[in-house]
């Protein structure tokens, strides 16, 4: 993966509730960029999630 980024993250239906999450994203090609979400960064992280970005999203 090329870069990781840190963020917050509240639930939709619990205002309340937030989780750090850890973002590591890739460039796939010239349009598109990948992000792999996990619930931290240490050696015995969980993947949560995944997304792609557009290029409008995807500056790296």
């Amino acid at each position: 993966m090329g870069q990781h980024v840190c963020t917050c993250a509240i639930f939709s239906y619990d205002m309340s509730r937030k989780i750090e999450t850890h973002h590591d994203v890739a460039r796939l090609n010239e349009d598109f960029c990948q992000c792999a979400i996990f619930d931290s960064d240490e050696s015995n992280d969980r993947l949560i999630g995944n997304f792609s970005l557009g290029r409008s999203f995807c500056k790296l």
